[in-house]
């Protein structure tokens, strides 16, 4: 059980219990079924068994109006845990917001910092006070993998010599990104779930052979060459890059459309690939957000589609 908090919490009242002690009030609320917390008046010994937690709603504050009255919050022996985050934080000991119940992860609402913090690194919380709520975010630089991580945003640039690949998801079938390179762009769409195996793929050179000529290849086979002379311009420039039902497209802005083939075979997409060489000292390419989620060959989960590949000077 919580350590008693002066004040008392506005709440649905399951029951009420007159001339109660303090044991008595633990033991009927661990009875009463739906039974959260209860507030108690010293010298009535007036008992208000509560259907909620302080915790469960972010508007919720206790009334220090009520002097005589304290608000307990059940939980189990171990409560308040002496070594949660939340323990010795004003949160806990001036507002009662102790439980591991108060912690918030990405998108949810939230009064303070903390409790965006104790669930997900690299967060915070919009709230402008504890009387008025916001949300948990993503600190700048970082985006949402799920609701419990922030990853940094990635730098694509020139000292990144190996590909990076990324999951498509969601039926996606393009992609609009900004590249600001003096020249070759590599980019593979692989039908794979692991990128790791099998060779179905497209694979492009955008500004290739000394910003000549671009490329597209379909499993080894060339099936477009285009001249592109002066296509990179070492400015940020926006292509787009199209797949859906195999009809192949990759253009830029202010740009006709260069390269274009209809694959009479489509496969599915499910991976995307890119790199620059690691000699163009100030290449960089910024890919938006909400497009596809990053691949980790690991065991941790997407939880949305919210990406972001975006370079750093």
């Amino acid at each position: 059980m919580a350590r008693g908090l002066e004040g008392k919490l506005e709440g649905q009242v399951l029951r009420t219990l007159a001339g109660a002690s303090l044991a008595k009030c633990v033991a009927a609320c661990r009875v009463v079924g739906g039974c959260k917390g209860f507030n108690r008046q010293r010298a009535s010994g007036t008992c208000d068994l509560l259907a909620t937690r302080l915790c469960e709603n972010d508007i919720l504050l206790l009334s220090s109006a009520e002097a005589d009255w304290r608000y307990f919050d059940m939980q189990d022996a171990s409560y308040p845990d002496p070594s949660h985050v939340f323990f010795n934080h004003s949160m806990c000991t001036e507002r009662g917001m102790c439980s591991s119940a108060c912690e918030r992860g990405i998108d949810q609402s939230c009064t303070d910092n903390i409790q965006c913090q104790a669930a997900t690194e690299n967060s915070y919380c919009t709230a402008a006070s504890p009387s008025s709520p916001g949300v948990c975010r993503c600190n700048t630089h970082y985006w949402k993998y799920n609701a419990t991580l922030c990853i940094h945003q990635t730098s694509l640039d020139s000292s990144i010599w190996s590909w990076i690949f990324k999951k498509v998801v969601n039926n996606m079938c393009y992609v609009t990104f900004t590249a600001r390179v003096k020249q070759d762009i590599w980019i593979h769409l692989g039908s794979y779930e692991d990128w790791h195996s099998g060779i179905t793929q497209y694979y492009f050179i955008l500004g290739g052979w000394g910003n000549t000529q671009s490329i597209l290849d379909r499993d080894g086979t060339r099936m477009v060459t285009a001249a592109t002379e002066g296509l990179c311009t070492n400015n940020y420039q926006n292509f787009t890059l199209y797949w859906c039902n195999g009809n192949i497209r990759v253009s830029l802005t202010g740009v006709s459309t260069f390269i274009a083939w209809d694959d009479p075979a489509p496969f599915t997409v499910n991976t995307l690939g890119f790199r620059m060489p690691y000699t163009d000292g100030h290449a960089h390419i910024f890919f938006p957000h909400n497009l596809v989620d990053p691949y980790f060959p690991t065991s941790v989960e997407t939880g949305g589609r919210c990406a972001v590949l975006e370079g750093v000077e």
